[in-house]
């Protein structure tokens, strides 16, 4: 889904549309390998406030996927709603001329929901892209750190079973099998 800010009309605009399960997982795979998509895609609903080259984005997006937590390898599942407030302003307005090398910047929390584009077209795809990356989990795991089993535990009941096992402990149980062999 790209803006392209030729034809793109001062006021608000509004932009709804789906992300396919198959590139969520692409992109959550990114953050871990213990994420996983169910069949259903991603909803993103958005608009875009244009007021002069500045865009205002505003949204949410809906992500549903199942994991493997990364504590004790139990699967689980997750719905969210990540919210969407991205400012988008023209790199060409940035005067970079004005700062030397060694001057500091100071950034408020503000800033960081300001970003830059260049050109005649945003993706409003890489900006779901961008919400994703940031607001899922790098390593999920149960609510609330409710686990059921210590990593260990779960590990090699894992290996035993012939169930996935996190290859952290893939040495571990190789050892546990050569000790039981001998």
């Amino acid at each position: 889904m790209e803006l392209y800010l030729k034809g793109l009309r001062q006021g608000r605009s509004t932009y709804d549309f789906e992300i396919p399960s198959h590139q969520l997982g692409e992109w959550l795979r990114d953050i871990d390998e213990l994420y996983s998509v169910t069949d259903t895609p991603c909803r993103v609903q958005m608009s875009v406030d244009r007021v002069e080259d500045n865009l205002m984005v505003r949204g949410e997006i809906r992500v549903e996927a199942e994991f493997d937590c990364a504590r004790c390898l139990t699967h689980g599942g997750f719905e969210k709603v990540l919210p969407v407030h991205w400012t988008l302003l023209p790199r060409a307005g940035v005067h970079t001329d004005r700062l030397t090398e060694d001057e500091e910047v100071e950034l408020s929390s503000d800033d960081l929901e300001i970003s830059f584009y260049s050109g005649d077209e945003v993706s409003l795809l890489e900006l779901a892209r961008e919400v994703v990356m940031l607001e899922i989990d790098a390593a999920p795991s149960c609510p609330d750190g409710e686990c059921t089993e210590t990593p260990t535990l779960k590990a090699l009941h894992h290996s035993e079973t012939g169930a996935r096992m996190d290859p952290r402990w893939a040495a571990l149980a190789k050892l546990k099998e050569d000790m039981e062999r001998n």
